[in-house]
């Protein structure tokens, strides 16, 4: 008898919890989508004024609302710090901590997670003095594609083309993430054919270039676009220890400009 007194109560108990959130699934998150490569701008503030210029610039993995990264720290004190921070809807926090300074930032993200702003502090430790300022940031999309490159010699003024294509590693919250790719060339003098491998934090670029058989050729450094549909960069092609360089006397150096597709 009892137990028919009190089974409607308990089919009624059952129900409200399932109603008022009593499984254990988890919450939808609201926070915005941060994770990927990005460009960090700080501008220091003296007297109420705008100052010295500083950069970070890396990764970030997010799980939920929880950020993790890596950052490159440019200016004073330059290195790579461990990044930590929050994101509550649009607002965002991130504490970057690194041997020789610990940089908090707070602000606010858009919409959809193109771009960051915002305020910060900087605590000295160590290295360098204590400071505040504003920030910005823009995500960088991933450098993945077909490219055609025009080098210019400033040793020679010689000018030669070459297509390729490159692809980026895999966002792993780290400061860099790593670039692979090929290139040929149906004019250039040092070489025709050319393997890349190397490294990019937010708008900047790094190709080692190599022979098929892994010797080195080179190097070419420089910045994109934040949608990575151009690169500007430097380029320096040095090798004395092999003939592969004979075409261009052993060495070349000047600009190279990437369109990517």
């Amino acid at each position: 008898m009892c137990t028919k007194k009190f089974l409607p109560l308990m089919i009624a108990c059952v129900a409200g919890l399932a109603a008022c959130g009593g499984s254990s699934s988890p919450s939808t998150s609201n926070s915005v989508a941060l994770a990927g490569n990005w460009q960090l701008a700080l501008t220091k503030m003296v007297l109420g004024n705008p100052s010295t210029l500083r950069n970070q610039s890396g990764f970030f993995l997010q799980q939920g609302s929880v950020l993790s990264g890596g950052l490159m720290i440019s200016g004073n004190c330059a290195g790579v710090g461990q990044a930590q921070g929050k994101v509550g809807g649009s607002k965002v926090s991130i504490t970057t901590i690194q041997s020789a300074q610990t940089i908090a930032l707070t602000g606010t993200a858009s919409t959809d997670g193109s771009s960051m702003s915002g305020t910060y502090s900087l605590l000295a430790s160590g290295c360098g003095t204590s400071e505040v300022g504003t920030w910005t940031a823009n995500q960088v999309k991933p450098l993945n594609g077909s490219f055609q490159a025009t080098f210019t010699s400033v040793l020679s003024g010689v000018v030669f083309n070459f297509s390729g294509s490159a692809t980026q590693g895999a966002n792993t919250g780290a400061s860099a993430a790593s670039l692979s790719g090929n290139m040929t060339s149906p004019n250039a003098t040092c070489f025709t054919t050319a393997v890349l491998s190397g490294l990019i934090s937010g708008t900047s670029v790094v190709f080692n270039v190599q022979a098929s058989d892994g010797t080195p050729l080179g190097k070419i450094w420089g910045t994109g676009s934040t949608d990575m549909s151009t690169i500007t960069a430097n380029y320096r092609f040095i090798n004395p220890q092999t003939n592969l360089l004979a075409g261009c006397g052993g060495l070349d150096q000047g600009t190279v400009s990437f369109v990517v597709q």
